[in-house]
């Protein structure tokens, strides 16, 4: 375990080492950042200056569901999203053949292999909104809807991590997945919005099929203090499932790769 968390952190130190290099894109990132940010509050003000809620949501509801997403999808580019996105470029290059021979889990180097802080600005500034936001929820916030709020958030970035991974493995057999980026974002970015907007069979493969609620409407909802141990439960056993899935899938895609030289 020890070793694995040295990996981490080495990948890490390096990934940070070539951010630094280009202080100004760092720059230019943060002011992006802050201008998505400032728009995607602009929105929500034109909307709700013309109706008093969103699917039973209020402004202030919907602003902390918007800082959670907010907060998913920059975590998901630090963790997630650059790993993935940078496997079928490892298959073409031939860096897996490497990776394979090496004394280390071969998910676990591919899954951990780069980190992105160019969100790094509006993370922290979402942080920051979150924590000023409580006072606007209609609701007592308790240290119960604290906990019920992160496990939701982390289970659900377990969830996609593993749905991501199904995705990025068949690089196995399509090496130049160039859209699988954008193919990415796309469901993420349905999370963005109260599930509760769609229609009863949408809502039900949201919620179930393809999980978007675990996004923002269930780990918000935890912080407005309504009942979450049982999507809690359902979250875990999910993301057992889809793991247990992405591991076998996997396995057998490695056993029929041929690398990359042959």
């Amino acid at each position: 375990m020890r070793r694995y968390f040295k990996l981490i952190i080495i990948n890490w130190k390096r990934c940070f080492m070539r951010l630094v290099e280009f202080r100004l894109e760092v720059v230019a990132w943060s002011i992006h950042s802050i201008f998505w940010i400032a728009l995607t509050f602009l929105f929500i003000w034109l909307i709700f200056g013309q109706v008093q809620s969103v699917a039973g949501w209020t402004e202030s509801q919907v602003v902390v569901l918007t800082i959670t997403f907010g907060l998913f999808e920059s975590f998901l580019w630090f963790f997630v999203y650059p790993s993935v996105l940078n496997f079928s470029k490892m298959i073409r290059r031939g860096d897996l053949d490497t990776l394979l021979v090496k004394p280390v889990n071969t998910r676990f180097a591919v899954s951990f292999s780069i980190f992105e802080f160019d969100n790094y600005g509006r993370f922290l500034v979402m942080m920051a909104l979150l924590f000023l936001s409580f006072s606007r929820l209609e609701a007592t916030l308790t240290l119960a809807n604290m906990i019920s709020f992160v496990l939701l958030f982390f289970i659900g970035v377990f969830i996609f991590y593993c749905l991501f991974f199904i995705m990025a493995t068949m690089s196995f057999w399509f090496t130049d997945l160039w859209n699988l980026e954008d193919f990415l974002e796309s469901i993420v970015d349905v999370g963005r919005f109260p599930t509760y907007i769609f229609e009863q069979g949408f809502r039900l493969i949201f919620f179930y099929v393809l999980p978007v609620a675990y996004v923002a409407t269930f780990p918000t909802e935890a912080l407005m203090g309504r009942p979450s141990d049982l999507r809690i439960i359902a979250g875990l056993m999910l993301g057992i499932i889809l793991f247990i899935i992405s591991q076998l899938f996997w396995k057998f895609s490695l056993k029929n790769y041929t690398s990359a030289s042959s």
